[in-house]
């Protein structure tokens, strides 16, 4: 049997390696899980925002050439 303060050194030893480990493992799936997040609301705002743009250009586009040379669309139409 080892005396007790041996116990109590290995103890602690286990203990930190053990909260070291925990740590790590623990920054490291709060890290991937936030990259994922961000990746996915970056993606979909820029998925939206292109989307808006898309359409807002396509109006705009409609609308002016509508407004600029109404007869010329209808004939080519």
């Amino acid at each position: 049997i080892l005396p007790r303060y041996v116990l109590g050194a290995v103890r602690r030893m286990v203990i930190t390696v053990v909260r070291r480990m925990v740590i790590t493992v623990v920054r490291r799936m709060v890290i991937t899980v936030v990259r994922r997040v961000v990746i996915t609301v970056v993606r979909r705002m820029v998925i939206t925002v292109a989307v808006f743009a898309h359409t807002a250009t396509h109006c705009c586009f409609q609308f002016l050439i509508r407004a600029l040379r109404p007869t010329d669309l209808v004939v080519s139409a």
